[in-house]
């Protein structure tokens, strides 16, 4: 396009300038004249010198004052209008011309830019497909992962059944008191599992409150029940009833029984499964007496036996 455009302000530059021609022809006509009059002067001075000047001479002076005017003929004139109209003739198809190359090019961009608008067009259609595939397989990928994941859940908890079925539980049930006898507590370990247990620590305790709720913190946690195993499997025997040797006045004695005051029995077990897992049985305990009647003639009669108290976290097994 540039090459085009230059050229049409050099053709329109030259169109602009006026035409040299007609000066140059005044011009030589004047230089004409001029040397017509230098002749005839020149002629008639020679003419004097030799005859004297006739009655007609300036006659004849006045033919051949103007000689010049023989060179102002008419044929001229039509040779440079013929020039003219072929120089406009040049300039009108050269203006032809480059508006022809003009509308040439202009074809051409349009044609570049139907073209290049066909494949924007081509490329948005791909991107378009393209995302529509993206998110399909961002939906099976979603699809697969929650698959993945339900898979492992249910791995998750086949393998917690069978841990839960399998593993080692133990747990702490105590004797009936017996106060008349030798004050002491007897409880029982109670084993359940196909798998051993590996016992770390186990530690009990007693006290007397006035309240059947037990006392808080740990403090007087500090007997080892024994005798314990420090492994427990399936087939070792757990008849026998340890027990936990404990001072008692006789008023704290008689207290407990009118139901005054409440004796108490915690404790808990801390030990290791198979599956290499810690475990802990902890237990609260309270001794309660209450009376109720039997029969119509309601009889006053005593019951006395363990009942939990406590926090949730004094009865729990993990």
């Amino acid at each position: 396009m540039k090459p085009l455009v230059l050229v049409a302000i050099a053709i329109l530059a030259l169109s602009h300038q006026p035409a040299e021609p007609p000066e140059s022809k005044g011009v030589s006509e004047s230089k004409r004249a001029k040397v017509g009059n230098q002749e005839e002067t020149a002629n008639q001075h020679k003419t004097a010198a030799v005859n004297p000047p006739p009655s007609c001479t300036p006659a004849s002076g006045r033919e051949n004052q103007y000689p010049s005017g023989a060179l102002d003929s008419p044929a001229s004139k039509p040779n440079d209008d013929i020039e003219i109209q072929r120089k406009l003739v040049t300039f009108t198809g050269l203006l032809v011309l480059v508006g022809a190359l003009q509308f040439i090019a202009l074809v051409v961009q349009s044609i570049v830019f139907y073209c290049t608008l066909a494949a924007i067009r081509g490329q948005l259609t791909a991107m378009k497909e393209a995302g529509a595939q993206t998110d399909k397989l961002i939906g099976r990928a979603a699809e697969q992962a929650k698959a993945t994941q339900d898979s492992a859940d249910a791995a998750k908890t086949s393998l917690e059944m069978l841990i839960s079925k399998e593993r080692a539980r133990i747990w702490i049930e105590p004797a009936p008191l017996d106060l008349d006898k030798e004050r002491s507590v007897e409880y029982k370990l109670s084993f359940h599992g196909t798998t051993p247990a590996f016992i770390l620590d186990a530690q009990a305790g007693t006290d007397i409150t006035d309240s059947p709720d037990p006392a808080t913190g740990w403090e007087r946690l500090s007997l080892p029940m024994v005798p314990i195993p420090r492994q427990i499997t399936p087939q070792t025997p757990l008849d026998a009833m340890p027990h936990l040797t404990i001072s008692m006045s006789e008023e704290d004695v008689e207290a407990i029984r009118g139901g005054t005051k409440f004796f108490h029995f915690r404790g808990f077990i801390k030990y290791r499964d198979v599956f290499d897992r810690e475990r802990e049985t902890s237990f609260c305990y309270c001794w309660n007496v209450y009376f109720g009647h039997v029969g119509a003639i309601l009889v006053p009669i005593r019951f006395e036996r363990w009942q939990k108290t406590g926090p949730p976290e004094a009865n729990r097994e993990t």
